[in-house]
């Protein structure tokens, strides 16, 4: 059972936090880079905040070793590169989530693993890219449906600390969609999303290299946001949900998650 102290520090202090954040940006000119910055601080604080916060309180249900660790302390400087110069962005996350995971990565068959998981992150990096002519609820609504399925997938996979990160990342994006839909400036951008899905395929590909997600799962939860490229929003939605469905059955584990 989650705590009251977990709840509000992993899901309620992040979300408030995107939301003040999404509204400080929207106070910005429009094109500025300092709103863009603002705004993908709007994503990557609340992930921040929600990592110090339960760090060393939750026990891990499996060790998941320092890579872990050390994977959300890249999500503020991409945040700032999202917004500097966003073309450079699944570049040097992919090569800085390689970094990390390189030693676990090694083992046999090792190579293949690797440009499996670098090729997965890079194509949900492409696919999940709003689109200027769509709504930008949808990218939001896209990522938050998302965050909440990687965090039921991590906790599938017996990481039942990366399950509560990333579920406080998911409060935060939720939160930024409620508040965009009636100020559509609060919405972090496609800085946000990039940072968001940054954070939460690194999470993804932790959970399965360091705990007991199976990789198949995970590729299918990142596939599902290649639906977010549907133009009807109903075929995409429902496509995304369906997905969804699919990896979390194939990340469930046999003895179900008391076992």
């Amino acid at each position: 059972m989650i705590s009251t102290r977990e709840l509000l520090l992993g899901f309620l202090l992040p979300a408030l936090l995107c939301v003040l954040l999404g509204a400080l940006g929207a106070r910005r000119e429009e094109g500025r880079v300092v709103r863009k910055l603002h705004q993908a601080l709007a994503v990557a604080l609340p992930y921040l905040l929600a990592f110090f916060a339960i760090s060393g309180y939750v026990p891990y249900v499996m060790p998941l070793g320092s890579a872990t660790q050390l994977v959300p302390f890249l999500v503020l400087p991409l945040a700032a590169l999202a917004a500097i110069l966003p073309v450079a962005l699944p570049i040097v996350g992919s090569a800085g989530l390689l970094w990390l995971l390189f030693e676990r990565l090694g083992a046999p068959p090792g190579w293949p693993e690797r440009a499996a998981a670098m090729v997965a992150l890079a194509l949900a990096w492409a696919a999940g890219g709003a689109r200027d002519e769509r709504p930008f609820w949808r990218a939001l609504l896209s990522l938050a449906t998302f965050a909440g399925a990687v965090s039921l997938a991590c906790l599938c996979g017996r990481a039942a600390a990366l399950a509560l990160i990333t579920g406080g990342l998911g409060a935060a994006i939720g939160a930024s969609f409620l508040a965009s839909l009636r100020k559509p400036a609060c919405s972090p951008g496609q800085p946000g999303q990039d940072v968001g899905i940054f954070a939460l395929g690194g999470s993804l590909a932790c959970a399965v290299y360091l705990a007991e997600l199976s990789p198949v799962a995970a590729l299918v939860l990142l596939g599902s946001l290649a639906a977010s490229r549907i133009p009807s929003f109903a075929l995409s939605y429902g496509a995304q949900l369906a997905l969804t469905a699919l990896g979390l059955a194939l990340a469930w584990p046999a003895g179900g998650l008391g076992a």
